[in-house]
Parts: structure tokens; C-alpha cells; sequence
């Protein structure tokens, strides 16, 4: 491959990544997100909690991931978006990092006996892949 092909189809790689991490994170809303009090608790389990606006944070973040992969996918189309497509991506990454800590919080102080589960870990990995690629995306 010349270097002319590789640099014509970096946006396309990165936006591939990007795509994968905003998948992880819509992944995430269905597996364990964490057991407390002997429970193991999905984000989609979550909803049917007594809480406050924590038992939302995994909708919200595989939302994040639906919007971002949508952004993702455009920024690869070359329209000249592709800067503020990546930027608002970033920010959804940020987003998502910020919800997970404030659920990492709410649940340590929820539940006495606590395990986190793969869905937290993973939705934390989409925002950083997120936040990450949006801003490769944006700088191409």
C-alpha cells in the first residue's frame, strides 16, 4: 500500500475504531454492570431499582453510543463535517466517563456488598475510545 491509498483511508480507520467504541458502549447496557447485595444487576436491570437518576446512567450511556456511532459513520463520509462530527464525539466520550464515575460513586454508597461487573468497565472503555478517535476524527 502507498502512502497516498493509507492516508486516504485513515479517516476511514479511525472512524471504524470509533464506530467499535460507541458499539461497547451499547453493549454495555446489557451485561452485568455490577452485583450488589448478593444481586447482579444489568444496565437494562438498573431501570426497576428504587433510585434516583443513577438507575439511568447505562441508558444514557449506550444513548451516548448510539449518537455517537451515528457521528462516527458521518464523519467517515468525507463531507467536510468530519471536524465538528469528531469534536461533538469527544464530548460524548466525556460524557460518558463522567456518568460511569458518578455511578462507580452512587453504587459504592448503594450497596454494602459490591462488585463491578463487565458493562461499567465497558462503557468506561467506550468513552475513552470515544473520546480518543472523536478527537483523531476531528483532526484529519
Amino acid at each position: 500500500m502507498d502512502s497516498a491509498s493509507m492516508s486516504k483511508n485513515t479517516p476511514y480507520i479511525w472512524g471504524i475504531i470509533g464506530i467499535i467504541g460507541a458499539l461497547i458502549g451499547i453493549v454495555a447496557i446489557a451485561v452485568n454492570w455490577f452485583t450488589g447485595n448478593g444481586t447482579d444487576y444489568t444496565g437494562i436491570d438498573l431501570i426497576d431499582y428504587d433510585g434516583d437518576f443513577q438507575i439511568y446512567i447505562p441508558v444514557i450511556i449506550a444513548v451516548l453510543g448510539v449518537l455517537s456511532l451515528i457521528l462516527f459513520a458521518v464523519g467517515m463520509t468525507g463531507n467536510g463535517s468530519r471536524k465538528n462530527v469528531g469534536y461533538i464525539s469527544a464530548i460524548f466520550g466525556i460524557i460518558a466517563i463522567i456518568l460511569a464515575v458518578v455511578s462507580y460513586m452512587w453504587a459504592g454508597d448503594e450497596f454494602a456488598d459490591l462488585s463491578y461487573g463487565v458493562g461499567f468497565y465497558l462503557a468506561v472503555i467506550s468513552g475513552v475510545i470515544t473520546f480518543i478517535f472523536g478527537i483523531i476524527q476531528s483532526r484529519l
